[in-house]
């Protein structure tokens, strides 16, 4: 979500005015400098995949429209983040990147939640750490659905949508005064939703507790790994 919300505030800052209103048009076209390329990495490795390669002519195709776009837009648009380049504060010629798109967005305060996230996505040594959670005295590594620590992701994927929904709107001409009501009115249960996960964390705290303090009253525990357990019972083995 953090990328798409880069993309649209790029997209929404700087395609509405000269020298950039092909900005928009320079995003689209851009699949053709991806398709290529994601074709020729698959016609590499189909052999060793077992699948059927393209035909020689759908290649010979594929590399007509990426020359187009590239003769049309210049070298640096075959970069990834080709579509941008030439923007005001970017690496021109050289490659744009993510980071430089977050600056131009100015989102680029939500650089340490983007990279949270990203380890969980890209399954790194410290997701393995961060993915623990503690239970009854045990811990494990949460690999399914959750009712905890909710708060965070869902209160920045609704922050994402919300400022994908606000570069939409201001890309228009003319941005009216509904539009600003609109908007307002969406900042306004945005801050509930967002005050709402965190009294659902909380919620949930204060459930799990009440939980396992009427299992003490038993001699029990819920163990994260083992389910019920006696209070004395060891961590892993239940011994």
């Amino acid at each position: 979500m953090h990328e798409i919300a880069v993309r649209a505030g790029v997209l929404a800052k700087f395609g509405k005015e000269e020298p950039h209103l092909d900005l928009a048009e320079r995003f689209v076209l851009h699949d053709k400098v991806v398709n290529y390329r994601d074709a020729l990495t698959y016609q590499e490795n189909a052999e060793r995949l077992r699948h059927e390669p393209f035909r020689e002519d759908t290649i010979v195709e594929l590399k007509k429209e990426h020359d187009e776009v590239i003769g049309r837009f210049g070298p640096a648009f075959g970069s990834p983040y080709g579509w941008a380049a030439g923007l005001p504060g970017l690496p021109f010629p050289e490659e744009a990147n993510l980071r430089a798109l977050e600056r131009l967005a100015e989102l680029d305060h939500f650089r340490s939640i983007y990279n949270w996230s990203s380890h969980y996505v890209h399954a790194d040594a410290k997701a393995m750490r961060i993915s623990l959670v503690e239970r009854g005295g045990n811990h494990a590594v949460l690999t399914n659905a959750t009712n905890a620590q909710l708060a965070d992701p869902g209160q920045n994927t609704l922050i994402g949508v919300f400022r994908v929904f606000i570069s939409m709107v201001t890309s228009a001409h003319p941005f009216a005064f509904y539009d600003m009501l609109l908007c307002k009115s969406l900042q306004e249960m945005l801050d509930k939703a967002c005050q709402i996960y965190v009294d659902a964390e909380f919620a949930v705290r204060e459930a799990e507790e009440r939980f396992q303090a009427e299992l003490a009253e038993r001699g029990m525990r819920f163990d994260v790994a083992l389910g019920e357990v006696p209070l004395d019972s060891g961590a892993l083995t239940g011994d």
